[in-house]
């Protein structure tokens, strides 16, 4: 399993982060109309160290984890569980996840759809320590 789809299955399966947004976790980009709350990732940046001797196993990929819900309140929530899960090191589908740094936590804008429903965002720029297990 790679990165992007261990660092997903992990956010699905904390029981803080699935009561608040019900699996509905997406890369890059959710399907149309699936409702609120939801989470999107995006990577933002993924340097790739090496020495003379090759790539380094432990990368810092750099992840914008995007909040989405009905009220700011509620996007808010949904970014702290986000950090909660993810500040405790732990090994999961095969990558070794270290504590992220959050690099930037920042309120969006105030979107509204077709159907007149207010989506509030919060958005976290993690940078996230990982390398595939042996």
């Amino acid at each position: 399993m790679d990165m992007q789809a261990a660092l997903r299955a992990r956010l699905v399966a904390d029981a803080g982060v699935a009561a608040l947004v019900a699996g509905r976790i997406y890369w890059v980009q959710a399907p149309q109309d699936d409702g609120l709350p939801r989470i999107t990732l995006q990577i933002i940046s993924d340097g790739r160290p090496q020495t003379f001797h090759g790539f380094q196993p432990l990368r810092s990929t750099k992840v914008q984890v995007d909040c989405r819900a009905a009220s700011y309140s509620a996007a808010s929530a949904i970014a702290e569980a986000v950090i909660a899960e993810l500040a405790t090191p732990e090994t999961s589908n095969g990558i070794i996840f270290g504590r992220p740094q959050i690099d930037a936590k920042r309120d969006g804008d105030l979107f509204e759809r077709s159907n007149a429903q207010e989506i509030h965002r919060t958005s976290l720029d993690l940078i996230i320590w990982w390398s595939v297990s042996a």
